[in-house]
This record gives C-alpha cells, structure tokens and sequence, in this order.
C-alpha cells in the first residue's frame, strides 16, 4: 500500500496570478493537514479540520525567509 507525507505550501500570489513567494513544509513536522486560511492584517492563521492546531504565520517573516 502507497503511503504519503502530508506536506504544505504556503504560496503568495500577485494580481495576476504570479508566484511572488512560496513556504514549503513537505515533512509535515511544523504544519499538517491544512485546510483553512485567514489573513488579518499581514498575518496568516492556518487551521485543519483533522489535526488540532492553529498556526500563525507573519507574511513578513515569510518574506525574510524567502529572500
């Protein structure tokens, strides 16, 4: 039986559709299972309907670390 890692992706998009910047977690050790997106004010909630947690992520910070 084939098995899977649960990964995310984190991607900022532009106004037309481009990859600005992307954040990647493809051992699933930080983020699992992500469904849900909030953005308030430059900061990013993740949820998931499977795992417990809620994750936040400052686009800024992502900014730094894509950069």
């Amino acid at each position: 039986m084939a098995s899977f890692k649960p990964t995310t992706m984190l991607v900022e998009l532009d106004g037309h559709g481009n990859i600005i910047c992307a954040l990647m977690d493809l051992d699933g050790e930080k983020v699992r299972y992500s469904s849900e997106v909030a953005d308030d004010a430059g900061t990013l909630y993740l949820g998931s309907v499977i795992e417990p947690y809620l994750a936040r992520v400052r686009l800024d910070a992502l900014r730094s670390v894509a950069e």
